[in-house]
């Protein structure tokens, strides 16, 4: 029973001694605006054909920076523990990165659950309206120009008729006869 119960302590301490590999994805904690931020593309989109090569084909429903296309390849699933295994026809919230020529979305930024979807949603809708400015995606220093483009040709079309306008009652001089 003795050499037993060592095979048993020798075994256990050699288990515990090696190294453990991680199994799940080990996703650091980002804020919102820090996903957003360090994003390519954000957009809201479902899923609607899986390529070969973990590529996925998703329909933009959403955008709010850097996806102008109404479709958009990304390569999601790379056999790795933070891949995604979309489902075709579900809907996603994709923060993308680069990737070779291509965009590229895991585990730690892309949303699939609908309740956490609105959450983040209501979170980056404000970051996207800062982005974009409040005259139509012009930004502040284009919208200020039109401002003041649009002040001084009033004030020229002013003068110039005041300058020339006629006092009321008056008569044009009359020639000498």
């Amino acid at each position: 029973m003795k050499p037993s119960l060592l095979s048993l302590l020798v075994g256990t301490a050699l288990v515990m001694a090696i190294p453990r590999v991680s199994v799940a994805c080990d996703c650091k904690p980002y804020s919102d605006a820090e996903r957003f931020d360090s994003a390519k593309a954000v957009f809201l989109g479902v899923a609607t054909e899986q390529a070969t090569g973990g590529k996925y084909r998703l329909k933009v429903e959403e955008s709010f920076k850097g996806a102008d296309h109404d479709y958009l390849d990304v390569f999601a699933d790379d056999g790795s523990d933070c891949a995604v295994r979309m489902r075709v026809g579900s809907r996603y919230l994709v923060f993308a990165g680069e990737h070779t020529g291509g965009l590229f979305t895991g585990a730690c930024t892309t949303v699939w659950d609908p309740n956490e979807i609105d959450r983040t949603l209501s979170a980056i809708r404000p970051l996207t309206k800062t982005e974009r400015g409040n005259h139509g995606g012009e930004s502040p220093a284009v919208a200020l120009s039109i401002g003041l483009a649009a002040v001084l040709a009033a004030a020229l079309i002013l003068l110039a008729w005041r300058r020339y306008r006629r006092p009321r009652g008056s008569r044009p001089p009359s020639s000498p006869s």
